[in-house]
């Protein structure tokens, strides 16, 4: 029999687009390949924007649009604090600087919440030291520059995030709901040294010029794509302004700098970090069946947004949503039931966007969202997947969360965007 109201885990897999997992390509991750064969695969689903703080914001209320503006994004109108009102216990662990207390509004509505960025540009001392020293080791290893973006970017791997997941994971009368969002995958692309050897996993390219330092290469130096206005070749000298224009100005997330071997020593790293996150997901599996959590759990696991690797002259992501789609925009989406529920596992090829994921979220444990859906427009709130996941629907009570008026402040919410924006210039996403 299913539980009463299950436990609800939704994982972001920061930075990962679909084709570089099982759900949409080939890359080998064991353990998400077993769990495909046991849940909900959406063959076709979509990220709403290919930056994370507005693409979590949609994740998380349901809303293509909205994330910073009154009055959608707001403690009231997400999953959390929904689920809280039906007496969920709620807490998120992210990983990604962005998606921190300061600079979402929407994500004060959890109980606990662990950001560990934050947490990182806050220690001193001793700690600040032990940090540095490793991160430090792993920069010198691959020759990238010890700046803030890259020591930070190693500091918070997905061990971490898994250990405080297991403290905060037990069982009790309260069901929960738990968000986890791990970033390995983004850049600067340096895998765990100790798994990955360049010389043998890379010895098909050359690496002449080659500089694992991605956002600190040389060639972006170069006077033509500092200043397109003095390339000579018209239409090359258009190619890159308005591929410019794309990035905010980011000349590193361009590559006319790069060559066919530099881009796919990139690619090979990227995909190997990718591969690793495997080792979380198996991890957070084995939390919750040594709680005994398992059989009462139902786990989303998903993206952000994706990377583009090359595709349309372009590196990273943040482009406005102008980048080449499959790449940036087409991510995972799995949803895995525990098998007292009694849904066959199968693969649903209907395009969805993560904007589904609110509302499927409320469908699963019974919340009337109908009054959420009237705060916006009906083209600007996703839709519920639950009657593509199976026949075999758990029938809960079906509780009215009526939204609140939002009780952020204008003083509030001001300091939000500002400390948003803040946060996006310190890491390299705009000027």
């Amino acid at each position: 029999m299913p539980p009463a109201r299950p436990n609800i885990i939704l994982i972001t897999l920061d930075t990962v687009r679909a084709d570089a997992t099982p759900l949409g390509g080939s890359n080998p991750m064991p353990f998400l390949s077993k769990l495909a064969k046991e849940g909900t695969t959406f063959e076709n689903a979509y990220t709403t924007f290919d930056s994370t703080p507005p693409a979590h914001f949609s994740m998380m209320t349901g809303f293509y649009g909205g994330w910073g503006a009154a009055p959608l994004d707001a403690k009231e109108t997400s999953v959390p604090y929904q689920l809280a009102q039906l007496g969920y216990r709620t807490f998120g662990i992210a990983a990604n600087g962005n998606l921190s207390l300061k600079t979402n509004i929407y994500l004060n509505a959890f109980d606990q919440y662990s950001c560990l960025y934050d947490e990182y540009t806050a220690l001193d001392g001793a700690a600040k030291d032990a940090t540095l020293k490793k991160a430090d080791a792993l920069l010198d290893h691959y020759g990238a520059a010890k700046d803030d973006f890259n020591r930070v970017m190693v500091s918070t791997p997905w061990e971490k995030v898994l250990e405080k997941f297991d403290r905060q994971v037990k069982p009790g009368k309260r069901p929960f709901f738990a968000f986890l969002n791990v970033i390995d995958a983004h850049d600067p692309y340096l895998p765990d040294p100790r798994s990955y050897n360049p010389a043998k996993e890379e010895r098909r390219w050359n690496h002449t010029g080659f500089d694992a330092d991605l956002r600190n290469r040389k060639g972006i130096w170069d006077p033509e794509l500092q200043d397109p206005s003095k390339i000579a070749d018209a239409e090359h000298r258009e190619l890159v302004t308005e591929t410019l224009k794309k990035t905010w100005g980011r000349v590193w997330s361009t590559t006319f700098d790069l060559n066919a071997d530099e881009i796919a020593i990139y690619r090979n790293r990227y995909l190997y970090e990718v591969r690793a996150l495997d080792q979380f997901l198996a991890g957070v599996f084995k939390v919750l069946a040594d709680r005994g959590v398992l059989d009462s759990t139902v786990v989303i696991i998903t993206a952000d947004h994706g990377e583009s690797l090359g595709e349309d002259h372009l590196i990273s992501h943040s482009f406005n949503n102008m980048g080449e789609r499959e790449s940036t925009l087409h991510v995972p989406l799995l949803v895995v039931f525990p098998r007292s529920f009694g849904y066959t596992p199968k693969t649903v090829k209907t395009p969805v966007t993560v904007a589904a994921i609110a509302p499927t979220i409320y469908d699963i444990v019974g919340v009337d969202w109908e009054g959420i859906t009237k705060m916006t427009l009906p083209t600007n709130i996703g839709r519920s997947l639950i009657a593509e996941l199976g026949d075999r629907r758990p029938v809960y009570r079906v509780t009215a969360v009526v939204p609140k008026a939002p009780r952020t402040t204008p003083d509030e919410r001001e300091r939000t965007s500002s400390e948003a924006e803040k946060r996006l210039r310190s890491l390299g996403y705009i000027h």
